[in-house]
């Protein structure tokens, strides 16, 4: 009795033991070089030449390794049966395919002959840290997918190829700094990561492609380079950012479906006149923001572009815009809107639940068709419509744009009137020169161009202003005046 309780005592020392190896050896022949339980083993050094399978004997068989050190250690190509993947080959210098994956350990520093970092190769490992050597060329789908632990990366000039969902569903992931010179965020690279709140991008980025940081939901801003010239579908959905100014980005021509769709915190954003698209539903759900200005190439709101932007108190979009989508502008809080004077579209619901709307103009002189249920929710009734004298019968025996308010416009928009009914502010162009005059003093001059950008404010103080405008090219400028006494007027000029 006295022996067999001796014997299991024995039996449990040696189970609990915990093992620290240090392993010279060749190309798939590390497993016979290991003496104890491999289940056992908590800290490894490899020194020598290792392949594929040595790789996956120790992510499936060293449940207990907290340190992986392959820093002295060299990777051989495999050839032989098949991988985990069901390949039966691996390049030399490569982290063959998976096989890694699910690595327990929580430190790995990796060869510093490593070339290649494969699809999947540490997916779901509990590593907290990994310094990528500068050997690295490659970076294969999903190579870190679902780190659960890692919460900053560095990724070296060194690499050139980043493939999609590099970096995905990375939960402790705070900071990225991309020092490789790639041309492209691949699809979806860093999705999913809800602590990720600074990411530094080259200067060689021309494209942010889809779903790059959807579901980034700390990041509140990215300063993104000058040379990005499009953003992909959904790229920065679902995000917490609170500022988008991309005035900057002036090679930027498109902007994908859904690019900055659901981000309630968002609030301001400025778009360069480089842009030509945007995108179904590309700020679609934005409940904060509370302005936009359509740059000028852009000839169509697409579906639901701005749909649910709650806070949205823009009165115009710019004058070269020809269709406005289904539900486009669905919800917005905006009292007073200017049609663009080229529109000859407006889709379903395009305008419904305006329940602040007061005021439209329409300086369109033929009447733009409509889709069903154009302004549901809408009391027309109560609405001012502003139409060309010309065009008046015509708007009021067309179904919808009938059930407005409608009166003649005078040019005007806010009607300024003194004592005897006369208009007291007026504006003209001389050349270049923008000329207001008004019969009292003016405190305040706002010029915008066509897709709302401000381009200059004065502040004259007196009668008249004369503002240069040789240095913008838009031909159509929107010219608010504030006079002394606080009365507004809007103004829609054409520069010939």
């Amino acid at each position: 009795m006295q022996l067999r309780y001796l014997a299991f005592i024995s039996i449990i020392a040696v189970a609990s033991r915990a093992w620290g190896l240090s392993v010279t050896t060749l190309p798939g022949e590390l497993e016979s070089h290991i003496n104890v339980d491999p289940s056992t083993v908590t800290t490894l050094t490899v020194r020598g030449s290792i392949n594929a399978v040595d790789l996956q004997y120790i992510a499936d068989k060293m449940t207990m390794l907290r340190t992986l050190n392959l820093s002295n250690a060299t990777i051989a190509a495999y050839q032989g049966d098949a991988l985990i993947t069901g390949a039966g080959t691996a390049s030399a210098n490569e982290l063959a395919p998976y096989s890694l994956a699910g690595l327990k350990a929580s430190s790995i520093s990796l060869p510093t002959t490593l070339s290649i970092i494969g699809e999947g190769a540490l997916a779901g490992s509990k590593i907290s840290s990994v310094a990528i050597p500068q050997s690295v060329k490659s970076i294969g789908m999903g190579a870190f997918a679902g780190c659960s632990n890692i919460d900053q990366l560095t990724i070296p000039a060194s690499v050139t190829s980043i493939a999609d969902y590099a970096f995905k569903d990375m939960p402790e992931l705070t900071q990225v700094d991309i020092k490789a010179p790639i041309t492209a965020v691949p699809p979806a690279a860093f999705a999913g990561n809800t602590k990720l709140t600074k990411v530094s991008l080259p200067s060689s980025v021309t494209s942010i492609d889809s779903a790059a940081f959807s579901g980034c939901s700390a990041l509140s801003e990215i300063d993104l380079p000058k040379s990005v010239t499009s953003i992909g579908a959904s790229a920065f959905r679902g995000t917490g950012l609170i500022d988008a100014n991309l005035q900057q980005l002036n090679r930027l021509k498109n902007i994908g479906d859904w690019a900055f769709a659901d981000n309630t915190s968002l609030s301001s954003v400025t778009l360069p006149e480089s842009l030509t698209n945007m995108g179904s539903g590309a700020f679609f759900g934005c409940t904060s923001l509370t302005d936009i200005n359509v740059p000028t190439g852009v000839t169509e709101i697409a579906d639901y572009t701005f749909t649910g932007a709650t806070a949205m108190k823009a009165t115009h979009l710019n004058d070269y815009v020809e269709t406005i989508g289904d539900f486009a502008l669905q919800g917005w809080d905006s009292s007073e809107f200017t049609f663009p004077v080229n529109l000859t579209y407006i889709g379903d619901g395009a305008m419904e639940n305006w329940a602040s709307a007061t005021k439209f103009t329409a300086l369109i002189t033929s009447v733009p068709e409509l889709g069903t249920d154009v302004w549901s929710g809408v009391d027309q009734a109560k609405v001012k419509l502003f139409v060309p004298v010309e065009t008046i019968d015509e708007y009021k025996d067309t179904p919808q744009w009938q059930d407005f308010d409608i009166i003649v416009n005078t040019g005007v928009e806010d009607v300024i009137a003194d004592a005897s009914g006369a208009i007291t502010v007026n504006g003209y162009f001389s050349g270049y020169d923008l000329i207001v005059e008004s019969s009292t003093d003016i405190a305040l001059v706002e010029v915008y161009n066509a897709g709302g950008l401000k381009l200059t404010s004065v502040e004259p103080a007196h009668t008249m202003v004369t503002i240069d405008t040789e240095g913008w090219s838009t031909p159509i400028f929107i010219v608010r005046v504030i006079l002394s006494d606080s009365t507004p007027a809007t103004l829609k000029l054409a520069r010939h």
